[in-house]
């Protein structure tokens, strides 16, 4: 189960969660038991609390997915967005360069080594600092 919010996570966010949590658990799994995920920007000491109580739910900040969010109409205005060709959204280069890595992958698999050695240089170029793991 997955609650994604565009804001801070609270103690609703933990009761939302929990909720839904209890109704999959009961109608459609079972005895498989039902892991929650909340994807926020940060949480309050209510939610953190509310953690502690459980292994079942985890939280994850938007921020550590590689996301950031484009500024608001006001803001660009303010810093004349709408007449730059920046982009409004960041997006990461790992995510470019880890769709390359899985492609060497699958061609290191298949034993086209000199395919997959190319893949992995495209991967590099992309994230030279290696955020994607490379190497390990």
């Amino acid at each position: 189960m997955i609650e994604l919010k565009n804001v801070r996570a609270g103690q609703n966010t933990f009761g939302q969660i929990s909720n839904y949590m209890g109704w999959v658990q009961e109608r459609i799994a079972k005895s498989v038991p039902v892991k929650g995920l909340v994807i926020s920007r940060g949480y309050d000491t209510r939610f953190e609390s509310a953690l502690k109580i459980t292994d079942r739910i985890s939280h994850i900040n938007v921020e550590e997915l590689g996301f950031s969010v484009a500024p608001s109409e006001k803001a660009q205005r303010v810093v004349n967005f709408k007449d730059s060709d920046e982009p409004r959204i960041r997006i990461p280069k790992y995510r470019e360069a880890s769709k390359w890595l899985k492609k060497g992958d699958d061609l290191y698999d298949q034993g086209k080594f000199d395919e997959a050695i190319s893949c992995y240089d495209n991967a590099i170029g992309k994230d030279p600092e290696e955020q994607i793991g490379m190497g390990e």
